[in-house]
This record gives structure tokens, C-alpha cells and sequence, in this order.
């Protein structure tokens, strides 16, 4: 109640200041310590130093659809792997011991704090092929700013974060093309994409997040934008919801899956 009252009643800057605060407060206060489970089979070392993290990491995950998919196509031992939103490298690990110690994993993540993490997470478990970088990921080089969160998304007004911006096709230029793009930016997707043009007449295989209704018009996009930017590279498109099992044809998808958060396979 009274976190409405404040929204409604004080300028956005002070409520973003003041949850950026109360984050910060609850990072510095949590009992950091590690923890060992399986994630999608492998037995991983996470290191947690946040409530969002133990929430998200704290117990063992079932193999994921999007890497047992992209398994039968590009993601093979010795694949190149941009993880672009990598949080704190959970899944970048999972895609390091798929690509095994001749591929890398390219993982960029907006906030320093989730970059600190994943990188003791890649050194925990001695996952060499993994790097990390400090960046955001969007359409053009520059910079991005950021709310001070655990899992934030681009914020062009009140974030007190500026990180630098980095397109796919420069990671491509820098690191070498990728076989196969992870995308999970909290709404920037598109944005992702319309930076990676190059990298995409490659055909790489790709996983994208899609955040409709969390995010993604926020930042300016649209499902049907991602989807007719990939078709025209002549992917397959395939997708699916979160918690289930089934992948669907983008033309044969039940009318509901594309009105909300859902993910999207192209190959």
C-alpha cells in the first residue's frame, strides 16, 4: 500500500532512487554462500549473492526445451555462443559444457553486480570457455542506461546505470561470428536483433525471449517486428510457453501463445 501511495504521489527519479536503494540494501545484507545442483544434467557449482538469485537457482532444473532444441542443430561441441542477458551465468554454464572446452561462450550482462557473479559462477566450475562481459546489448554502440536492479531492462529516463552498449555484429567483429544466439533482454529483443543484421545472414540458431506485455513495447517493439525480422533471413520459426513441453510452427501455434511472454526458436 504504501509503495503505491509513493508511486502515485512522488516523481518517478525519487521511487526509482529509493528502490535502488532498497536494493542495494538487500544485496549488501544477503548471507551470500554456494550451492550445487543439476541444471539441464550437469552438476554446476552457483554461487548465490542475492534473494532473486537463490529464488531463480536454489534447486535443480529439468533439461530446458531451448537446449535440447537447439542440440539437434547448431549448439554442438565446439559452437561459438553469444548469451546475450546472461544474468549471473547460470545458463551460460549449461551452454559451456554443451560446447565443451573447444567452443566459448560470449555471455554479456548489463550489471555489474550479475557480471561478478557469473563470473565467479564460470571459475567455480572451472568453465574456461566462458567470458564475461559487461555491456548491454543493443541496436546500435554507444551506451545504455539501467536501473540499479537485479534483473533490470533498459531505462532511457530514470535508470542511474550507464553501461556500454554493444550490437551482436560488433560481438561478431570482436569475438567471431556465433553458431548460435541466446537472447534474453528483458524487453531490448528487438532492439538485439536489429543490431545483429550481419550476424543473422549467417543463419546462426537462435533462442529469443520475446516479452510481450513485460517489456518489450515499452522499448519500443512488437512481436509480429521480431517475427517478420527473422523471417526474412529465411529461419524456421518455432515457438513455445514457459512450462511446457510442447514447440509449435510459428503458423500452427495455438491465436493465445503470442499475446503474452513467450519464446521463439529460429533455425
Amino acid at each position: 500500500m504504501l509503495r503505491r501511495f509513493a508511486r502515485k504521489v512522488l516523481p518517478a527519479r525519487i521511487t526509482q532512487w529509493l528502490h535502488e536503494r532498497r536494493v542495494a540494501q538487500l544485496v549488501r545484507e544477503y548471507p551470500t554462500h554456494v550451492v550445487e545442483h543439476r541444471y539441464h544434467g550437469f552438476p554446476l557449482k552457483v554461487y548465490l549473492s542475492d534473494g532473486l538469485a537463490a529464488g531463480w537457482y536454489d534447486n535443480d532444473w529439468e533439461p530446458m526445451v531451448e537446449l535440447e532444441f537447439l542440440q539437434k542443430h547448431r549448439l554442438v561441441p565446439g559452437a561459438r555462443v553469444f548469451d546475450c542477458g546472461a544474468h549471473q551465468g547460470v545458463v551460460a554454464m549449461m551452454l559451456a559444457k554443451i560446447v565443451g572446452p573447444d567452443g566459448s561462450v560470449i555471455a554479456v550482462e548489463c550489471m555489474e553486480h550479475n557480471c561478478k557473479a557469473a563470473r565467479r559462477n564460470a571459475e567455480l566450475n572451472d568453465l574456461k570457455q566462458i567470458q564475461v562481459i559487461h555491456a548491454g546489448v543493443a541496436d546500435v554502440a554507444g551506451e545504455l542506461r539501467f536501473g540499479n536492479d537485479l534483473n533490470s531492462t533498459a531505462n532511457t529516463t530514470g535508470g542511474s546505470v550507464i553501461v556500454p552498449a554493444v550490437t551482436i555484429d560488433q560481438l561478431a567483429e570482436n569475438h567471431g561470428p556465433p553458431d548460435v544466439l541466446f537472447i534474453d533482454v528483458e524487453g531490448y529483443e528487438l532492439k538485439a536483433l536489429q543490431g545483429a543484421r550481419q550476424t543473422l545472414s549467417r543463419r546462426p540458431s537462435c533462442f529469443v525471449e520475446v516479452h510481450v506485455g513485460h517489456g518489450l513495447e515499452r522499448a519500443g517493439g512488437s512481436a509480429s517486428q521480431i517475427i517478420d525480422l527473422l523471417a526474412s533471413y529465411e529461419l524456421s520459426l518455432n515457438v513455445f510457453r514457459e512450462s511446457e513441453r510442447n514447440i509449435y510452427s510459428i503458423n500452427d501455434c495455438p491465436p493465445d501463445l503470442l499475446r503474452d511472454r513467450f519464446f521463439l526458436l529460429a533455425v
